[in-house]
């Protein structure tokens, strides 16, 4: 909480931090959703977010799909860490 508290406008949280943000947030996510929407977790690179003309939807294009959705969430955080398959134990 101290952390919190001492964060400013445009602040950079400690990565621990950011990653309960990030847990926060998807939960979030999750509550939001109806009959009419749907979630769906990437892990792969987004190369590119273009708008599809003559329509309210979007062209996801990531490093092996194209995506169409009618709403883009980015969640970047502020770092250059590149998608990793995880590992079962």
């Amino acid at each position: 909480m101290a952390e919190i508290n001492e964060l400013k406008s445009n602040g950079y949280a400690s990565r621990s931090l950011f990653g309960v943000y990030l847990k926060w947030f998807f939960e979030y996510l999750q509550t939001r959703i109806t009959q009419k929407t749907s979630l769906s977790v990437i892990t792969e690179e987004v190369m590119a977010v273009k708008p599809i003309s003559q329509s309210n939807e979007y062209l996801v294009e990531t490093s092996n799909h194209e995506l169409h959705a009618d709403a883009v969430i980015m969640a970047l955080g502020h770092c250059e860490n590149k998608p990793r398959q995880n590992k079962l134990s």
